[in-house]
């Protein structure tokens, strides 16, 4: 799975970029960049498009990643995970 920065095109890599502009997603290595960094995170651990205003669901990358998990999961198997992400959220 690619990660946010590679489509996002951000130049967050990890180790890139000073401190003060470096988004907190490349230092957790995390693919799944909204269930660590999204809106509900506190604002030093959200991705620099959220702390922007964008919303999770609108960005370029929470598509690709669901259309990539589509090539190799089934549609049911699929909603089970984001049923399961969205039941995480939901009681942090």
């Amino acid at each position: 799975m690619r990660k946010c920065w590679d489509v996002m095109q951000c130049g967050q890599q990890p180790k890139s970029g000073s401190i003060e502009a470096r988004c907190i997603v490349p230092k957790l290595q995390e693919a799944v960049c909204w269930l660590v960094a999204g809106a509900h995170a506190p604002k030093e651990m959200q991705c620099l498009e959220v702390k922007h205003g964008k919303e999770c669901d609108a960005c370029e990358y929470y598509k690709v990643f669901h259309a990539e998990l589509g090539a190799f999961m089934t549609e049911k198997e699929v909603n089970t995970v984001k049923h399961s992400w969205t039941c995480l959220l939901d009681h942090h």
